[in-house]
């Protein structure tokens, strides 16, 4: 299937730095607006409430696919700054939704 090109927001899970110390790399869950409910709902990190979606800088409802993961460069190739934004970040996640995603990793790590 290869690596998608990042168009979509995405959900950075974890940062690592290259052992050297010169590069950044984040492990990142993509977003999609196809929400493919009720199938992926416990399964991917679904936002839909539209408070929350403003506070997070989403624009639409996303499900972050928890099966799409993948290793990029934190670089402006793979995170363009926004026009009128000084970062390429748009919002991060509340105390709810964070401890959303850590039980659905519980669960997957059960499985």
């Amino acid at each position: 299937m290869g690596i998608p090109r990042r168009k979509d927001d995405c959900l950075v899970r974890r940062v690592r730095l290259h052992k050297n110390g010169d590069a950044v790399f984040v492990q990142v869950a993509f977003g999609t607006t196809k929400l493919k409910m009720p199938k992926r709902v416990g399964k991917d990190l679904i936002i839909v409430n539209m408070t929350d979606m403003v506070k997070m800088g989403l624009s639409k409802a996303t499900r972050f696919d928890l099966d799409r993961v993948t290793e990029l460069p934190w670089c402006e190739e793979w995170f363009p700054v926004p026009v009128r934004r000084f970062s390429p970040i748009i919002g991060r996640l509340d105390e709810r939704y964070i401890e959303e995603l850590l039980t659905l990793a519980r669960m997957r790590k059960s499985n």
